[in-house]
């Protein structure tokens, strides 16, 4: 199943998840020396439930 930008958007997380990520970014850089970033998106209602019901 393919998904495109239109099948999701940002997810709502607590200060705390966000710190949690923020240390996750840090340690994946430490261990790859890459500039690791984390995007945290949900899916949106499916294409077949937007297009019903405009």
């Amino acid at each position: 199943m393919g998904m495109d930008m239109e099948d999701v958007r940002f997810a709502q997380l607590s200060q705390d998840t966000l710190n949690d990520i923020k240390r996750l970014e840090e340690q994946l850089r430490a261990q790859t020396h890459r500039d690791i970033i984390l995007l945290a998106y949900e899916e949106s209602a499916p294409k077949l439930e937007r297009t019903q019901n405009p």
